[in-house]
């Protein structure tokens, strides 16, 4: 498998016979790719996240967001290319690749890895099963909320309702002569 890497066109071809890209190796050879001559005066193409190792030979998987309108064409033939290694997104979360030159018709078959990955702080802990988790969650208290729910809010005006409200029943013109005439004297 051979990647060439075009920083004018922002084209990355697969090699003849290339049915099977690892994104560990894809990142490798940008890397190599960019260091040579002066191919850094091309845009990025590519930035990653993950790859690290979390202990025992296990890694979290390798994210390749490819940057800048860089696309990967496939070889030039009918086929299935298989992406593993890793997971390879393209710019602004669109597809990576470009169509062949020629009219072949390209697969893409994407093996994903799917791990969960724990940290055990206490050490040597298998950690819960599921079901230990779900009861757990049911059995929870609610913590403190500094802030009423609607129900409570609800129970409190109702609580605190009068029986009889009172109603002030508008004055008559009289009483608010009185009252002026009162006032002024």
């Amino acid at each position: 498998m051979a990647f060439t890497f075009n920083g004018a066109t922002k084209i990355i071809t697969l090699s003849a016979g290339t049915t099977l890209i690892s994104v560990r190796d894809l990142w490798t050879a940008w890397v190599d790719w960019l260091l040579q001559g002066d191919n850094s005066k091309y845009p990025t193409a590519m930035s990653s996240l993950g790859g690290d190792e979390v202990g025992g030979g296990i890694y979290v998987p390798v994210y390749a967001f490819l940057q800048n309108g860089w696309k990967i064409r496939p070889q030039e033939a009918n086929h299935t290319l298989g992406v593993n290694d890793g997971i390879i997104i393209g710019s602004g979360g669109g597809d990576p690749f470009t169509d062949t030159l020629g009219n072949y018709r390209v697969n893409t078959r994407y093996s994903q890895p799917v791990q969960a990955i724990s940290y055990d702080a206490a050490g040597g802990s298998t950690g819960p099963t599921p079901e230990q988790v779900a009861n757990a969650v049911w059995a929870a208290e609610p913590e403190d909320d500094p802030f009423p729910t609607a129900v409570e809010i609800s129970n409190e005006v109702w609580s605190n309702k009068p029986a009889d409200p009172v109603i002030p029943t508008p004055p008559t013109t009289q009483q608010i002569a009185d009252a002026v005439w009162e006032y002024s004297g």
